[in-house]
């Protein structure tokens, strides 16, 4: 299992009352169901949960969190990563 988070800057689609699972800090529901992760040079990635929060307001961004049930798309995604080098060394 992996898991990654970060800032991200979505589509012109997003709304926060449709996909934000913690707006301003305040746990909303459950909302992640609805989306899937994708990305360039690895398509859909099969993920176990994923989680919006919303800082609009107060810190003007947006972070999201995906966790992986496959071990085989987070590498795929972050093998090159340093971090993911320094602990998993050459095996991939």
């Amino acid at each position: 299992m992996g898991v990654a988070w970060g800032r991200f800057t979505p589509s012109p689609l997003y709304s926060s009352d449709r996909y934000a699972n913690t707006v301003e800090g305040d746990f909303v529901g459950d909302k992640g169901q609805s989306l899937f992760v994708s990305a360039d040079g690895v398509g859909r990635i099969d993920s176990a949960a994923i989680a919006i929060e919303d800082w609009t307001e107060a810190l003007g961004e947006k972070h999201l969190t995906v966790w992986w049930k496959d071990g085989r798309d987070f590498g795929a995604l972050f093998s090159e990563h340093a971090d993911f080098k320094a602990y998993y060394g050459n095996s991939k």
